[in-house]
């Protein structure tokens, strides 16, 4: 587990990540009760961080994508995704994304 956070304003629900999944531990019954696989086949995707908003269940994650090209130089993509009320499987989320030069560099729109 890379973070966590409570996920609802009566501290029931925990929100964490891993480099490849998103989850929900219930603290009442003392185990996961969800998990949502974010990597994909084509790709190589790491889940860099996540954000929740407690009030409205929110949940949103920034994934770094890579697809590996025949070319010297990996093509990367920075990708957002929002949950808006926190159903990780309920609910389509929202999906930004954004090129980038690499794993750190510059964006363009």
């Amino acid at each position: 587990v890379l973070g966590a956070c409570f996920a609802d304003v009566d501290n029931e629900v925990v929100a964490f990540y891993t480099e490849s999944v998103v989850g929900l531990f219930s603290v009442d019954q003392g185990r996961i009760c969800l998990k949502q696989k974010l990597s994909q086949q084509r790709v190589q995707s790491v889940v860099r961080h996540m954000a929740v908003n407690p009030t409205h269940g929110a949940i949103a994650v920034f994934v770094e994508v890579s697809n590996p090209s025949g070319a010297s130089r990996s093509q990367f993509q920075n990708l957002i995704i929002v949950w808006p009320t926190g159903q990780l499987q309920e609910e389509e989320p929202l999906k930004i994304s954004v090129d980038a030069a690499g794993p750190f560099g510059s964006s363009s729109l």
